[in-house]
């Protein structure tokens, strides 16, 4: 199968730029597809990490850490 277009775009705008090839061989459409698979990966887990709310002291009456529920 003969792909005609192949237009990738950048998560962000850090420098990359819109890639818009005509004809590609399928090697090169495999390669730039997972270049931007894996660009959007690690994106997504090098976010630091969210801070935990600290549970209110009246609320920790109700709460049992060691119980556990199936």
């Amino acid at each position: 199968m003969q792909i005609k277009r192949l237009i990738i775009t950048p998560l962000e705008n850090n420098g990359k730029k819109l890639v818009d090839t005509y004809y590609p061989s399928v090697e090169r459409a495999q390669l730039l597809m997972t270049d931007r698979i894996k660009s959007g990966l690690a994106n997504k887990y090098n976010q630091s990490e969210k801070p935990k709310p600290k549970i209110p002291k009246w609320l920790k009456n109700f709460v049992n850490p060691k119980s556990k529920v199936d």
